[in-house]
């Protein structure tokens, strides 16, 4: 065990001291910013402005809490998966061959990539929040209840939870930096569509929301969404018609329907639960089926 905490705190220390590193796990983040700063922002509170007739202010308190919400998932997935980039890197300048003449079984070296981005990414997704509650607050806002921040973080480490796991099991079949290089740049340009972020839910069309329905994080997302913008369409949507918060709320991706069924809280948990278990069990499957000297 004492082996294992060594290599954690290496890779964990190996991706803090690469600023360039750090600064591409958070490009997403400072993109989807960008973006809703100069043109889907807009396109979002004029739309909620008009559904509900309410003022700018209001509407911009609900939209960045959305928006926040979303970023909170996007940090997680892309942090993980800088994280596991370590792994290409140490297989392509040969030093797994070396930690292997350590005491130290290939499974428990494997295990050591996968709870250092664990750790940092959750540690990362901390100071997200952090950030989000300021950036809240900057628009007219509120904190989050104590009760919902302890919500966000079971919610946060089960998706980190989930990615890691998915992404390790995809990375297992990636062999160089250059190639690794490719995959992030993909998975960092369609995190932002998987999880509606870009564009509403409702915006898209049925066949592609379908699609997306496939994907753990859209869960995960809707969830995130759910704890942070319910304080707020609580303020904003007082005394409208039950029916008329469950259409923006599906629209915006705040809830996720399969026919007229609405996902609950409690039905999307379990999805992702059950993604992590079912990718964990594949990348345990990986790190012990497959030798890691001739990756």
């Amino acid at each position: 065990m004492k082996i294992l905490g060594v290599l954690v705190k290496r890779h964990m220390l190996m991706y803090l001291k690469d600023k360039q590193n750090v600064f591409f796990s958070f490009l997403s983040m400072l993109i989807i910013l960008a973006l809703n700063t100069v043109f889907l922002g807009d396109v979002n509170i004029k739309y909620l402005q008009e559904f509900a007739n309410i003022e700018k202010a209001k509407a911009l308190y609900v939209t960045n809490s959305w928006l926040m919400a979303g970023i909170m998932i996007v940090n997680a997935v892309m942090i993980s998966c800088t994280m596991l980039g370590i792994m290409i890197k140490d297989e392509e300048d040969h030093k797994l061959q070396g930690f292997l003449v350590a005491p130290i079984s290939r499974f428990k070296l494997v295990l050591s990539y996968i709870i250092a981005a664990t750790i940092t990414a959750f540690a990362f997704g901390i100071a997200t929040f952090i950030f989000s509650q300021f950036y809240i607050l900057g628009v007219g806002g509120s904190l989050l209840s104590p009760l919902r921040m302890l919500a966000v973080m079971g919610v946060m480490l089960v998706n980190i939870v989930s990615s890691v796991a998915m992404l390790f099991c995809i990375t297992s079949f990636v062999h160089t930096m250059n190639s690794y290089g490719a995959l992030t740049t993909t998975l960092g340009t369609l995190i932002g569509f998987v999880s509606a972020i870009y564009l509403p839910m409702g915006s898209l069309p049925e066949s592609v929301q379908s699609v997306l329905k496939g994907f753990p994080i859209l869960y995960g997302t809707a969830m995130m969404r759910e704890l942070y913008t319910a304080p707020a369409i609580n303020t904003v949507f007082e005394g409208a018609p039950t029916e008329a918060i469950s259409l923006y709320k599906e629209y915006m991706g705040v809830s996720i329907t399969w026919g007229d069924t609405q996902m609950s809280n409690g039905m999307s948990l379990l999805i992702l639960l059950g993604s992590a278990i079912i990718f964990t069990i594949l990348a345990g499957v990986i790190a012990k089926k497959r030798r890691i000297s001739d990756r």
